[in-house]
């Protein structure tokens, strides 16, 4: 949707339940039909992009050991708070590594789990 920048005046907008005061320098999206009587007061600034729908992969992160770098593939984990004392754990692209939501304490020790290393058994 094309954006355009107010110049001049004060313009009202309905969104929503109410109406939006746009002063000058405030952009605004919408179509060319929406102003069209008060054209002549924007200023047209681009045309939107849509967004690209591509999957993010998870970061790697690099770590030393006594034998040289070690590149392993270790989301970067937080806890983010739901409301109520309850936790979801996620990853840094948004997603939720929980089934359901945790309490403080369960938030962080699934995130202690998930980045103790695993130690090999040698048979």
């Amino acid at each position: 949707m094309p954006r355009y920048r107010k110049l001049s005046g004060k313009h009202y907008r309905r969104e929503g339940k109410g109406l939006k005061c746009y002063l000058p320098g405030d952009i605004i999206e919408c179509s060319e039909y929406e102003i069209r009587n008060f054209l002549d007061t924007f200023e047209f600034v681009s045309e939107k992009q849509p967004a690209e729908n591509t999957a993010k992969e998870e970061p790697e992160v690099e770590s030393e050991t006594k034998d040289g770098p070690i590149v392993e593939n270790v989301p970067v984990l937080r806890i983010e708070h739901k409301g109520r004392g309850k936790y979801n754990v996620v990853t840094a692209s948004g997603s939720a590594v929980n089934d359901r939501p945790l309490t403080k304490d369960e938030a962080w020790s699934l995130i202690r789990d998930a980045t103790e290393p695993v130690e090999e058994k040698a048979e």
